[in-house]
């Protein structure tokens, strides 16, 4: 059973009910939202773009009210944090394919009660369930791609000082990597790998 392909529903709204038949092995949790933070940048292909922070929805946490309700999450997240958030409706790419909304809803079964059992995950993790286990694949190209398009909710590119941090972070962490790869076995691969994703592929 392919778990986040179609036939899986996007979330519009918070709270979603929805039953299972099946326990599935995944774990119930809670929904959530993306935040985009001036301050968290990361390096794709050499272009700097933001790296959204999922907030789970709790309730009883950050004011959440036992209905769930997420508005009350602004208070902190945006106010005090000064993050912005990503619509539930925001337009993504996944799996090659254009759609509206980065979260998903899988029903996992139900408790002893009869009360539905719910995974939240987003568009670019899928589970598939081979026997009792499950296999995740992920579509990073999506994922970066999604990193890329959150400079429309914040109205600007990520700033220049912030940008010169993380590319320094980057270079300080392949630069450690080599001096270990006398005794970690792929330590000089993946420092090459750091280094290749900073550099700006030429233009066409």
């Amino acid at each position: 059973m392919a778990i986040g392909g179609k036939g899986d529903k996007p979330l519009k709204e918070l709270p979603v009910r929805a039953a299972g038949a099946k326990r599935l092995p995944l774990a119930m949790n809670h929904a959530f939202q993306y935040w985009v933070d001036a301050a968290r940048v990361r390096i794709v292909k050499g272009r700097a773009c933001f790296n959204p922070v999922a907030i789970a929805v709790v309730p009883g946490l950050q004011n959440v009210p036992g209905s769930g309700d997420p508005t009350t999450i602004d208070g902190y997240q945006h106010n005090k944090l000064r993050r912005k958030l990503v619509p539930l409706d925001f337009k993504v790419k996944a799996w090659g394919e254009e759609v509206a909304g980065y979260l998903i809803e899988k029903p996992i079964g139900q408790d002893l009660h009869g009360k539905p059992l719910v995974h939240y995950h987003d568009v670019w993790h899928r589970y598939e369930e081979m026997g009792g286990q499950i296999i995740q694949t992920f579509d990073q190209e999506g994922w970066d791609d999604f990193c890329v398009r959150t400079e429309k909710v914040m109205g600007a590119a990520p700033h220049t000082a912030i940008v010169s941090a993380e590319r320094s972070r980057v270079q300080k962490s392949a630069e450690e990597h080599r001096r270990q790869a006398h005794r970690a076995p792929g330590a000089a691969a993946h420092a090459a790998d750091l280094e290749a994703n900073l550099e700006v592929p030429a233009a066409k």
